[in-house]
């Protein structure tokens, strides 16, 4: 294994993800604690908006960030990451987190739309220069990165009595769940496969112009893009069953085409079985939502806990261990890895619980926020370690 570590500036330039990453586990877990810091700390204020740009925008934002601008420049061999904008989006992505952790959630929000630009532009420069497509399914950052843009343009509005009803409602929906969501859906069909050792149905050659195959799997992807969204619009005009209803069956429809049916039917080892659990978080979340719309905030913690921070996770420890030179790990015991994802389904379900019986709200939230910090720690003692290991992924 090459010890050697290239200049730190120069590595964090290819693979940011060594830097954000962490980052977004300490943000994640100051989001997470929030409520149980409400309610031990006498005259603390209500919590909500800021755990929830911090788990949006901080946790999971972080790791798309880092795995996108670290995958993306690879995939299409473009050139690394320009020095001058990455260390703009670091300061701002500091900025934001601990701005969202102690202070307005406004200034926030501008300092994530400042994000999403330099995002953006970072992003561009890699199309601009590519040598060949990326996976298909990753052209949905595209519709992710407008989302997010809208909703925080959303959040940074002043809202009056009178205020457009449509409006406040798509806000929390684009960037609560179309943000995280759609990366992922974009990302799981070329990334998951490597779990089970079969190349994934959007493991494609290196190609400059689309083929047919890359085609077809794009406008898959696009289908599923505007459906999410029209979903969402149907749920802001306050058609919550038919959108909830609509997204969910459009996940299934996607993960079904997509990923191997051994990944969404647990045949496989441990490591496996837990994706494909996560994996069904996703859908199952919005078909609960629809048989119970009363309770719908409850359900959107069911797919963002159980299922998009889990599968974070997982693909944060395929990235780490690969560009570590530790990928045969995945292939030994795995038994930490089903004990953090039991810990992150039991916070989870106490979690939801809460908010279904409020009687038992307090003590939800609190055993909750322990889980999921203790599924944390495993994967800190597990993983982190490695993020600073430098060798080139073999397996790309």
């Amino acid at each position: 294994m090459n010890k050697n570590a290239p200049n730190l500036l120069k590595l964090l330039q290819s693979e940011p993800f060594r830097f954000f990453f962490p980052l977004a586990l300490i943000y994640g877990s100051i989001g997470v604690m929030k409520w149980p810091m409400m309610f031990w700390i006498e005259n603390s204020s209500y919590p909500g908006q800021n755990h929830a740009f911090l788990m949006t925008e901080g946790f999971l934002g972080g790791f798309i960030v880092g795995f996108a601008l670290t995958a993306i420049p690879r995939l299409m061999d473009s050139r690394s990451n320009r020095i001058g904008i990455l260390v703009l989006m670091a300061i701002t992505y500091i900025a934001m987190n601990v701005t969202l952790s102690h202070g307005p959630v406004r200034t926030g929000n501008q300092l994530f739309l400042l994000l999403m630009l330099l995002l953006s532009a970072q992003l561009y420069l890699h199309f601009r220069d590519r040598k060949c497509l990326p996976p298909p399914g990753f052209i949905l950052v595209l519709p992710a990165i407008l989302c997010a843009i809208s909703g925080a343009i959303l959040s940074l509005m002043e809202w009056e009595p009178d205020s457009s009803a449509f409006l406040i409602q798509i806000r929390p929906l684009l960037l609560y769940q179309a943000w995280p969501l759609l990366p992922f859906l974009g990302v799981c069909p070329f990334f998951l496969p490597k779990f089970i050792q079969e190349p994934g149905f959007h493991d494609l050659p290196d190609c400059l112009h689309p083929t047919p195959e890359w085609m077809q799997r794009a406008k898959r992807a696009c289908i599923l893009a505007l459906g999410i969204l029209g979903s969402m619009v149907a749920e802001a005009f306050d058609f919550n069953r038919c959108g909830l209803l609509l997204r969910g069956l459009l996940i299934s429809w996607y993960l079904s085409k997509e990923l191997p049916p051994s990944l969404l039917f647990f045949r496989g080892n441990i490591l496996v079985k837990c994706i494909s659990l996560c994996l069904w978080a996703l859908p199952s979340a919005y078909f609960l939502g629809a048989l119970l719309p009363e309770y719908r905030i409850a359900w959107v913690h069911w797919s963002l806990v159980g299922g998009l921070s889990a599968l974070t996770l997982t693909v944060a420890t395929r990235v780490i261990l690969g560009h570590s030179g530790n990928i045969g790990l995945l292939q030994k015991k795995t038994v930490w890895f089903a004990v953090m994802i039991a810990l992150i389904w039991v916070g989870m379900v106490s979690r939801v619980s809460g908010d279904i019986w409020p009687k038992i709200m307090k003590s939800h939230y609190i055993y909750a926020a322990i889980c999921w910090i203790a599924a944390i720690l495993i994967w800190v003692i597990k993983i982190l370690p490695k993020v600073m290991v430098v060798e080139e992924d073999e397996t790309k």
